[in-house]
Formats: structure tokens, sequence, C-alpha cells
């Protein structure tokens, strides 16, 4: 296999096996178990996953990095991240699998609908500075090459941003996107709904912004 589906996942013991069932035919799952206290991780190793374990909970970021990190030392030439909570289709990694082998360097899924006014200025912005419509879906495709491995891990919370940003910086032009009609959670977000959640996108989006000025700035334009 050329790609590796990487799982980030923190207590998901009730969805995590039929999202590796639905999901294991596009690829080599790659679980990363942040830390959860329940069964997340046994239920992903009985489908057939890899399963990279965190000893405490580490945050979507950390599990990303890790979830990279092994398929790039594993020598995939592709990732999809996707969500393990159900709530993105399966047929979306598969369209994602396609486009990367199809020759896209990074593919980004757009959701139908935010659960957070955070995450429209978010999205507003990203699509004004780099083109990219909905920067925090959770489905994600990457050109492993793409990563810039002097600096993988990521340098600020990003909650999953920081790779995308990463190779729009390398002024690739092979970026696809579509929309992904995600599905109603059916537990609390692991993320929240707080005031706490709103600031960390917040603080998010202006990591990314300042990199991305850092990086131009650099290159003398």
């Amino acid at each position: 296999m050329t790609v590796a589906i990487i799982i980030p996942a923190f207590n998901e013991q009730d969805t995590i096996g039929s999202v590796c069932k639905e999901n294991g035919k596009y690829g080599k799952l790659v679980v990363v178990n942040d830390g959860s206290d329940d069964l997340t991780g046994q239920f992903a190793n009985d489908c057939g996953a890899e399963v990279v374990y965190h000893v405490k909970n580490l945050g979507y970021d950390q599990a990303i990095y890790t979830g990279l990190t092994w398929a790039i030392n594993a020598g995939y030439r592709y990732a999809v991240t996707t969500d393990a909570d159900g709530q993105i289709p399966s047929e979306a990694v598969y369209k994602a699998v396609c486009a990367l082998k199809n020759g896209a360097d990074l593919v980004v899924g757009r959701r139908q609908a935010y659960q957070r006014w955070s995450e429209y200025i978010f999205s507003l912005l990203s699509r004004l500075i780099w083109g990219i419509k909905d920067p925090l879906c959770g489905l994600k495709g990457y050109k492993l090459a793409q990563i810039d491995k002097t600096h993988l891990l990521p340098k600020y919370d990003s909650v999953g941003t920081f790779f995308m940003v990463d190779i729009i910086r390398s002024q690739t032009q092979n970026i696809y996107q579509f929309d992904v009609f995600v599905t109603p959670r059916q537990s609390v977000s692991r993320f929240g709904k707080s005031l706490s959640a709103e600031i960390k996108i917040l603080r998010a989006m202006l990591g990314g912004i300042l990199t991305s000025l850092r990086t131009h700035k650099a290159r003398g334009n």
C-alpha cells in the first residue's frame, strides 16, 4: 500500500471499530490512540489497524504529527486523515485517496456547516489568504514528499492545520478541495463548544497566518 489512513482517537470506543472497518480498504490504517482510558486501542487493533499509543492525552496536533511521522518512516507516499467519531463518510476518504494518486499535493474537505463562530472567521480568512475554504475539516490528504521534514513537529497549537499551512508555504499549485457531508456526532464533542475552544481556534488561525507571513518575508516578497 502507498496510502496511510491516519485516525487520531481519544476515547472513541463506540465508533472506532466501524470507522476502521469502513476505511481499511483504502489504505493502511494508523490509529493514534491519544491517551484514551477506554477500549479505543483494543477495538482498533481488533480491526487490523496499526495502533500507536500516547501514554497521556497530548492533543489533536500531536496525534496528527505522530501519525504522519509513522507514515513517513514506514515509506508511505500519501496520508489521509479522518476523524474517529464517524462523522466523515468513508466515501470522502476514498475521494481524497484518488485525488492524491491523481497528482494532488494537498487535499482538504469542506463541511456543509460549522459548529462554532470562530470556525466561520477562520474559514473566511483562510479563503482570502490561502484559498482554503474549510481549514478545520478533519479530512485532509497529504503527499508526504511535500511536507518539510526539517520542521515536522508543529510549532504552535494549530487545531490540525499546521501541515496544511506547511504544504501551502511551498507554493504548491496542486490543491484539491471538495464538499464533505458530515453526519451529526452522536456523543459530546471532545473539542467542546466553550469559549476556551473558540479562543483556541482563533489562536490557531493567528499562528497559521503569522507563519505564512514569516515565510513570505523570508523569500523577499
